[in-house]
């Protein structure tokens, strides 16, 4: 079973392959671990999924949620859980992205409205009240 060390490596290239195009490495060593969480894990002898917390610096060069390069540079957060249990030479990525962390950065705003029509929500507003009365 390959190593923490070596699933750092595997991440890194994760990384870079499948979001370098949309956010570009700021500079050569660009994805690193938090040094405060490094000094705190731990190797599992027979771990068949290893988790790699860890930070992007990097650069917006491509679309991203129809916004046109900003050339900005930015730190993503994020952890990538390496599963090594089908095939330790070709294992399996999933990663996590704080992707509400990269929209601040950009200057984006998030709006977490859950999208109703007019119509149904003085419906469900008119039901809510006749529940817990007028006491809004």
């Amino acid at each position: 079973m390959p190593g923490f060390d070596q699933a750092k490596r595997n991440v890194q290239r994760d990384i870079e392959k499948g979001i370098g195009h949309i956010f570009g490495p700021f500079e050569e060593s660009a994805v690193s671990i938090p040094e405060e969480l490094e000094k705190h894990l731990l190797e599992l002898n027979e771990a068949t999924v290893v988790a790699v917390p860890w930070i992007y610096k990097c650069q917006h060069i491509g679309i991203f949620q129809d916004l046109l390069p900003t050339h900005r540079a930015i730190e993503m957060h994020g952890v990538t859980f390496v599963n090594y249990s089908q095939d330790g030479d070709n294992p399996v990525f999933h990663r996590y992205v704080d992707w509400l962390g990269v929209m601040n950065q950009l200057g984006l705003e998030v709006n977490w409205r859950v999208p109703i029509e007019e119509e149904d929500y003085s419906k469900a507003l008119r039901e809510y009240r006749d529940q817990v009365g007028d006491d809004l």
